[in-house]
């Protein structure tokens, strides 16, 4: 009497081969998956840097186009901790229309994650007192470079780098701002030209406040390095 040779699979084998599938699918799952967190990662990346370079671009024009009779101050008493930027009798500037003049407010707001957001308020003219302070805390906002980390400002007049800019100190020949973004290890410096006032008298010309900034450097070899092109060009940083 002969026996057939049971030619199945046995339980054995069975959970080896159930083991190398899992195995393999948790191998393929992982490599999807960080392809998947290097992909939304570049794309956050990218996004952030046109939202840089699109506010850069806007801000730079702001100054361009601020009117003759425009001005611009540092203004801290919204204990914000950061002082705002105020862009006083501005028409049309950051795309915002502008009825009979205003006062544009370009503020660091706070975020709850850490970070601010340099956003745009629109204040009306005649807007003074409790009106203007109540504008200031429930006017709308608009968001225009989120995940800002310690920006800073400062005013380029005669020679030197000054912090603090009051209401009716005039119009600074160029403004700088430091700032850091969280998606990028590396600082951002940006520096902007305001157009000088025609019959102001002398006014020296954006070589001659270049050549400034590059004698500046000379006599302080700890200071930033100064732009070697008009600071219309956007910044640059090192790739991570």
């Amino acid at each position: 009497m002969t026996f057939k040779k049971n030619k199945a699979f046995t339980i054995l084998e069975v959970i080896l081969s159930m083991a190398v599938l899992a195995l393999l699918t948790g191998a393929i799952y992982a490599i999807s998956m960080a392809a998947m967190q290097a992909t939304q990662e570049t794309l956050e990346e990218q996004l952030t840097i046109r939202r840089l370079e699109g506010f850069l671009r806007i801000t730079r024009d702001a100054f361009l186009n601020l009117p003759a009779k425009g001005s611009v101050y540092l203004d801290s008493s919204s204990n914000n901790g950061i002082p705002d930027l105020f862009f006083d009798n501005a028409n049309s500037l950051f795309g915002i229309p502008s009825l009979g003049g205003g006062t544009l407010v370009l503020s660091a707001r706070p975020r709850p994650d850490g970070t601010r957001a340099f956003s745009i308020l629109r204040l009306p003219k005649n807007a003074q007192g409790n009106d203007r302070d109540r504008l200031y805390q429930e006017g709308h906002w608009t968001s225009l470079l989120p995940k800002v980390i310690k920006p800073h400002w400062s005013f380029f007049r005669n020679g030197q780098w000054l912090d603090e800019w009051p209401q009716g100190a005039g119009r600074p020949q160029l403004v700088r701002l430091e700032m850091n973004l969280r998606a990028f290890h590396d600082p951002i410096v940006a520096t902007f030209y305001l157009p000088p006032i025609s019959g102001m008298g002398a006014i020296p010309s954006l070589n001659d406040l270049l050549n400034q900034l590059k004698a500046l450097q000379g006599n302080n070899p700890a200071a930033q390095p100064s732009p070697t092109a008009p600071p219309t060009a956007p910044p640059t940083r090192q790739q991570k």
